[in-house]
């Protein structure tokens, strides 16, 4: 594995891994701190030294010898859990796969490559499994976007509008917010201009948003929202003063407040305790 870090870090010209995301089969005998703990000692005096390891189980798929009962196997030594039967037969849950690098630029980048680097566009992807509905990254969004501190934001949750919404169906649950689509149709939409689409990023100027809604009925996940918010109006006097009005919102990847906090990754994603949620590059 440290090899393919290696060669990844150096096709990528960057200077330091910081999160490596894998994803393990149920019956590869791979023990998670065993791993842990073999990842940090050979990562050192490599790029991916001091890297956060994000392992996921993947299951296997279950069938019962005795019942013929077909169900996903947690363990390998589960039961089934229609007759309760130890004989069972698994299939899959064999993959030891690497998921997801993040990184950090080398410093040396020429100009021309941070700018195609800054360019990409990124989104947060969620991971369903991981995801336990604690909501907390809702907290920690309205936190950054408003100003306060998580206990504040709390409090306030009912109130304020964050830009990442937790969902459930069923046995299901996944943060939603975002998705930064490749022809966005929130940004073909907007009638004023105040979403646009440049170089594949959706870019939001809420000092020209009407509030007509457009956007909200057009994006496919149902990730942006409507919120008043305090903007210097056309009738102000001065640019102090500002009037509240309804504007639409949505992910933008905690830009400022990673700016201003001097943080690496958005608020949503620091806030997970499960690291159910992650920054990944799509395009």
């Amino acid at each position: 594995m440290m090899h393919i870090l290696e060669d990844e870090a150096r096709r990528h010209n960057v200077s330091r891994i910081t999160r490596v995301r894998l994803s393990v089969g149920l019956f590869t005998a791979v023990e998670p701190k065993t791993l842990e703990a073999c990842f940090e000692l050979y990562a050192e005096g490599t790029a991916a030294e001091g890297a956060e390891l994000d392992i996921t189980t993947v299951p296997a798929e279950g069938r019962c010898l005795e019942c013929g009962h077909g169900f996903p196997m947690t363990s390998p030594r589960c039961r089934c859990p229609e007759c309760g039967s130890l004989r069972l037969e698994g299939k899959g849950g064999r993959d030891f796969l690497i998921t997801g690098i993040d990184a950090c630029l080398h410093p040396r980048l020429t100009a021309k490559v941070r700018k195609e680097y800054a360019m990409s566009r990124y989104m947060i992807e969620s991971v369903p499994e991981k995801c336990k509905a604690c909501r907390r990254c809702e907290i920690a969004c309205i936190a950054a976007h408003h100003g306060l501190t998580f206990k504040e934001a709390l409090k306030k949750r009912d109130e304020l509008v964050a830009r990442v919404h937790v969902v459930k169906s069923g046995s299901v649950k996944s943060p939603i917010s975002c998705r930064q689509c490749e022809n966005a149709p929130c940004a073909r939409i907007c009638p004023t201009g105040a979403l646009q689409q440049d170089d594949g990023i959706v870019t939001m100027n809420a000092q020209i948003c009407s509030g007509c809604q457009l956007c909200i009925m057009a994006c496919p996940y149902g990730a942006i929202s409507l919120e008043s918010i305090g903007l210097p109006s056309a009738t102000s006097e001065t640019m102090a003063q500002k009037s509240m009005r309804s504007v639409a919102v949505r992910c933008d990847l905690c830009k400022d407040w990673m700016k201003r906090e001097g943080k690496s990754v958005p608020a949503c994603v620091e806030a997970c305790p499960v690291h159910a949620r992650s920054v990944v590059q799509i395009g």
